[in-house]
Parts: structure tokens; C-alpha cells; sequence
């Protein structure tokens, strides 16, 4: 292959010539020893008339941000450029940015696994940012306390280092929404097929899901054609679907090491034995009376199937509660929507002899310094990271569009708390949509204020062992999930048996790390 020319690196980036130096810099007329010892108004509007460039996933808190990008301006002085892309682009972009040591992007979203995981080498240990005595100081700092439960850890911090390489920027946790107006309406013809009630708690198991699933599509419902939607797409929505499942049942993991920091080495992984074949046939029969696009779709199409009323469940990620109690996109909305935690797993599926929890897991997008980008774009980068992941912004961007914050302070706040409880109002005052006379989850609601509020119970419940589950830190994790999802496509389509596809997954995977 020939050389790639500087025009082509361009476009390949998808960038031009201010990006290719992460933008601009005004120094500060004032040295270090004046800027340590002046005021915080001072230390954040040291790079004043300076331009940064950033890019982001294209989630709900960076869209919130780039609205409100006039606050920083204010406070900083800075001008930044906020580039949203969809998670795969930005791990490209990213991977040819710091493989090339451009530093295109002095700040970039990281999340864990894809992009931390494979790159956080190329990424500035905040600690020395930190300990900057010409740095402002921001509500609560930036220690390992202020963030929920090890939140730190899962951005920041991999294979054993002591560096941190990335705050908590973007959370993003799995809960189960299901139509609880639907549950109370059909459920005395579910019991009377079932024997038990049609209803979900925090001890509803994946074999309960089944039933139900099992349930709503032989029905044939006017009101709604299925159970279920899942999120089977090849990649790391389709890895974090069956993660669930898996871990729900004996805690299955795919390695033994610790998914808190990860490894670099991972080892033969446990692809191939009992639980593993166990789980991805109960998977294959859950899409079967699942929505017809299940296998294809991510979390927003899972969220598509439900606010449109062709599923009654779907486990999907907190930030989505906006839309689905906003009663022009949705017709869950009204109070017809229940929120809880994932699925248990059944002891009926377990043969390891593990525990049955209720497996959920997350998606922490980091964001990150650039290590390749010029010194003075690096201090003013860290600048823009302390206020995007600040107390006060990431409650602007709760009360803006929603989401999960990660910092402790913002759950503690009253008016938060608040919003984790449903408040209920005469219907008469808001018309979300049409609803059917004498149905008991339809008579009062509000429009909540924070939606996302009232999956906060779940999430922080969720969040805590033994429910939660990290997943494997690799430097291979992208090569890793088009494997995984790829086997398991193909035995839910019928191509391969349960054992085959696992089977295929332990070969290629240990092949992909060395392992002989």
C-alpha cells in the first residue's frame, strides 16, 4: 500500500486544519507562581481567546452541554469545538488520532471498554492536573468519593496502574421498564394460563421474562404484539444484552480476573463450558418471543419498539426515561411506565452453582486529555474537563435533557430525590395520550419534571455488588465483542447450536489473545 497523504489522514479523520492541532492557545500574562496564588475567577479564565476541540458520542449530557456551551464560554473565556459522532466513529477517529500522535482532539470521549481500554495509554494521568496548584478547585474535587460507586475506578484506572486516565462524564445504567398499565390490565388471563400473577418485582426472573414474553406474543393484543425487546445488534450493545442474561445466572463471567481494572493478558476465557451454552440457549428462546428486530437493534431501536407500544418490557439504559415519558414521542408515557430492577436469574438456568442476582450493567463514558496535543492545549483541555464533569453541570444537564449523573453530591440534592417517586396529579390536567377508561395505572399522573429521576432507585441498587458487572477490560475489547456477537448471532438465527457458537467463540477468542 502507498503512503497516505496528509490531505487523506484529513479526511479520514473526518477533521480539518484547526483540528489538526486541537485548536489554539492564548497563553496567560501571568506565571505560575502569580497563577497559584490568584483568585479561582482568574485560574479558569487563564487561557482566555483560546479555542479547544472535543469529541464526543453523541449522548444526551454532550448534547446538553454543546446548548449550553455559553457558560463555560463565560467562565472561561474559552471557545470550544464539540464534534458528535455515534460511538463506533469516535473509537475510530480517536485509534487513528493517538495511534498517529496527532493529538487532533485534545479532549475525548472515553468510554471504558471500547476507547479506555485500547487507548488509555495515549491519555493524560489527570493525577498531575490535580495536584496543579494554577488549576481552580471545583465543588467536592475529584477524588474517588465524590463519584458513585467505584465510577472512578471503571473510567479511569486500568490494568493495575495507579494513573487516572479519565473522569465519569456520561452514565448510562440498565434498568427494566415495562408497561405496568398492560401488566395490571391482561393479568387475570395470565394467571389464569400461569398460575401466578402478571407482575414485575425485583425478584421477577429471566424465566418470569420468558413466560411473559411467551404471553404477550400468543395473545395477539390490540394494544401491543410483544413481550420483549432486546438489544442483539453485532457490537458492544449486543455484548452488554447478553451480559445480562449471563451474569444474572451464577454470575458468569468471561474471565476470572477483576473487571474493575481489567488485564492485558486475559488468558484462555471460559467461553465453552455448561453455563455459558446454558445461557446463550435461554438467550436464543428470549428473542424468539421477543420483538422481530431484537437482533438487529441497539438501545435506541429497543427504545423505538417500546415508546411506540409494540413491546411491554425492554431493559434499556435510565437516560432513555426522558422520551419514554414524553407524551408527544411516547405512548408508555402517562404513568404507564414502571421502572425496576434487571431481571433475576432463575435457579432453574443456573449449573455452576453461582448466585442468582440481578445483573446490570452500564456504559461511563471518561472523558479524557490527549497526551499528543501541545502542552499549554493540555491545561487548558483540563479545564474544560473540570467543568464538564462539575457538580453544578452535570445537574444543568440533568434539569436540561435528562441522563444519569455521576457525581454522589447530585443524588443527595433534594429536588432529586424528589424526582425518584412518580408524583401524581387528576389526569384531567395533561393530555399525553389517549387513554382507555377504567384502567387503574391511567387515572392520575403528572408529566414528571426529571424523568430520569424515576429510574434512579433501580440504577443506584443496580449498581452495587453483587448485581453489578463491569465486563472485561481488554486492550482487544473491540475485537472481542464482533466475535462474541457475531457467534451468537448466528445460533439465534438458527445457524448454529448453542454449544457450536460457544465453542466458536472460546476458539476465536483465546486465538485473538495467544492463547494455545
Amino acid at each position: 500500500m502507498g503512503k497516505i497523504s496528509r490531505r487523506e489522514l484529513l479526511k479520514g479523520l473526518g477533521i480539518g486544519s484547526l483540528a489538526l492541532v486541537g485548536g489554539h492557545i492564548v497563553k496567560s500574562p501571568l506565571s505560575p507562581t502569580q497563577l497559584a496564588y490568584a483568585s479561582d475567577d482568574v485560574k479558569w479564565k487563564q487561557f482566555k481567546g483560546s479555542k479547544l476541540v472535543f469529541m464526543s458520542e453523541d449522548t444526551p449530557p454532550t448534547s446538553a452541554i454543546k446548548s449550553k456551551i455559553k457558560s463555560f464560554k463565560d467562565l472561561t473565556g474559552m471557545d470550544i469545538e464539540i464534534i458528535q459522532e455515534h460511538l463506533d466513529i469516535v473509537s475510530e477517529k480517536v485509534g487513528i488520532d493517538v495511534r498517529g500522535k496527532k493529538g487532533a482532539y485534545p479532549v475525548y470521549y472515553s468510554q471504558d471498554k471500547p476507547i479506555g481500554a485500547p487507548f488509555h495509554a495515549h491519555a493524560e494521568d489527570l493525577r498531575k492536573y490535580e495536584a496543579d496548584p494554577t488549576f481552580p478547585k471545583v465543588t467536592d474535587g475529584v477524588g474517588s468519593d465524590v463519584w458513585l460507586y467505584r465510577f472512578l475506578d471503571v473510567t479511569g484506572r486500568f490494568y493495575g496502574e495507579p494513573k487516572i486516565a479519565a473522569y465519569p462524564y456520561d452514565n448510562a445504567i440498565c434498568v427494566m421498564m415495562y408497561r405496568k398499565d398492560l401488566f395490571e390490565k391482561y393479568s387475570k388471563q395470565f394467571e389464569s394460563e400461569y398460575k401466578k400473577p402478571l407482575r414485575y418485582t425485583e425478584n421477577t426472573t429471566w424465566k418470569d421474562v420468558l413466560d411473559i414474553s411467551k404471553f404477550f406474543k400468543k395473545a395477539n393484543f390490540p394494544d401491543v404484539k410483544y413481550g420483549l425487546a432486546l438489544q442483539g445488534r453485532e457490537g458492544w450493545g449486543g455484548q452488554l444484552d447478553f451480559q445480562r442474561v449471563c451474569y444474572a445466572h451464577g454470575q458468569w463471567r468471561e474471565w476470572d480476573f477483576d473487571d474493575w481494572t481489567g488485564s492485558r493478558k486475559p488468558g484462555p476465557c471460559k467461553w465453552g463450558d455448561e453455563q455459558s451454552i446454558v445461557c446463550l440457549e435461554k438467550y436464543k428462546e428470549l428473542m424468539q418471543y421477543s420483538h422481530p428486530d431484537s437482533l438487529t437493534n441497539d438501545w435506541s431501536g429497543a427504545n423505538t419498539a417500546y415508546i411506540t407500544g409494540l413491546a411491554a418490557m425492554v431493559p434499556n439504559y435510565g437516560e432513555f426515561a426522558a422520551v419514554v415519558e414524553d407524551p408527544k414521542q411516547s405512548v408508555a408515557a402517562g404513568g404507564r411506565t414502571a421502572y425496576e430492577l434487571c431481571p433475576k436469574g432463575d435457579p432453574s438456568w443456573i449449573v455452576n452453582r453461582g448466585k442468582a442476582v440481578n445483573a446490570t450493567n452500564y456504559g461511563i463514558g471518561g472523558i479524557a486529555i490527549n497526551s499528543y496535543s501541545k502542552p499549554e492545549l493540555k491545561k487548558a483541555a483540563y479545564l474544560f474537563v473540570l467543568w464538564a464533569t462539575s457538580y453544578e453541570t452535570m445537574m444543568m444537564v440533568l434539569k436540561d435533557v435528562g441522563g444519569t449523573p455521576d457525581r454522589k453530591r447530585v443524588f443527595e440534592d433534594p429536588e432529586v430525590k424528589k424526582a425518584f417517586v412518580r408524583e401524581t396529579a387528576p389526569m384531567k390536567n395533561i393530555e399525553p395520550v389517549e387513554m382507555e377508561k377504567g384502567n387503574p395505572a391511567s387515572r392520575v399522573t403528572k408529566v414528571p419534571l426529571m424523568p430520569n429521576g424515576l429510574t434512579y432507585g433501580p440504577s443506584l441498587k443496580g449498581i452495587l455488588p453483587p448485581n453489578v458487572v463491569v465486563g472485561p477490560k481488554i486492550p482487544k475489547f473491540n475485537e472481542y465483542i464482533q466475535i462474541l456477537t457475531s457467534e451468537v448471532q448466528k445460533c439465534v438465527s438458527g445457524a448454529k447450536t448453542a454449544k457450536e457458537a460457544c465453542l466458536a467463540i472460546k476458539e476465536k477468542t483465546d486465538k485473538l489473545h495467544g492463547v494455545k
